[in-house]
């Protein structure tokens, strides 16, 4: 075999290299592309039905709070009425039993999203809610709340609302902590939700365990829907802290 045969055959085979690299590269090209669609299509279908599942809540306040709450305010009038003219123990029973079906029914309520919400805005039903909790524990809790929410979507707005609550709430039942510092901040790319206790904490490689369980992992799912990223550093008898980095984009889309 000649040079000249031996080179020809080199550029056939580099020829047919380049070709298989190009092919291979445009079918890797093409996988990705459908692989990101898949994943956006599925982020939507999601965050559709977080938003279900929220405006059915909503739904489910509604009716707490106008149906039964008002039915058993009217219940406690007419208990106080029969109180008046009969003493009989029973009916003191039947009163302070529907004050306290009253308070129950105002605390299932206040779970789901609070009306104030959607009438004064993000910060103020976080505020309310975090003095709502700290007046009901023992554990002295601090809320840095510095927002303009006024351009935020509602349904993105009840997701932000129920990741400060879940946080919150994971925080007393888990960190056996005394202090707890919820901070909400914005600025030009993002807003920043992070909370800090002085509880228990754990190991850094107990991280990945701790997010599957002790109510963290409806937080991850809620902070994928927001496209945010979350962080979490901590050390056994020194506390935890938990942020999570919003897109500012992401709550006005």
């Amino acid at each position: 075999m000649d040079t000249q045969t031996t080179l020809d055959l080199k550029q056939v085979f580099l020829t047919c290299l380049a070709f298989m690299s190009i092919l291979l590269l445009i079918v890797l090209v093409t996988l990705i592309r459908r692989f990101r669609l898949r994943l956006q299509q599925y982020h939507l279908q999601l965050a559709r039905e977080v938003e279900l599942i929220d405006a059915e809540r909503r739904r489910i306040h509604t009716d707490l709070h106008d149906e039964l709450g008002t039915g058993l305010a009217s219940i406690s009038l007419l208990a106080q009425q029969v109180q008046s003219h009969n003493s009989l123990p029973v009916v003191e029973k039947i009163y302070h039993q529907t004050l306290i079906l009253r308070t129950k029914i105002r605390e299932i309520a206040y779970n789901f999203v609070p009306v104030i919400l959607e009438t004064r805005g993000l910060a103020i039903a976080i505020r309310d809610y975090v003095e709502e909790i700290a007046s009901n524990h023992p554990v002295v809790i601090t809320a840095d709340i510095h927002i303009v929410d006024h351009g935020y979507s509602l349904p993105k707005s009840v997701h932000l609302y129920r990741l400060m609550r879940e946080l919150l709430m994971n925080a007393l039942k888990h960190a056996r902590c005394s202090r707890i510092l919820l901070q909400l901040r914005e600025n030009r790319k993002s807003v920043i939700l992070s909370l800090s206790d002085n509880g228990i904490g754990f190991l850094p490689e107990q991280a990945a365990t701790w997010l599957k369980g002790a109510g963290l992992s409806h937080i991850q799912s809620r902070a994928n829907i927001l496209k945010a990223h979350l962080s979490i550093r901590s050390a056994p008898g020194k506390g935890t802290d938990i942020t999570i980095r919003i897109p500012l984009e992401s709550l006005r889309s």
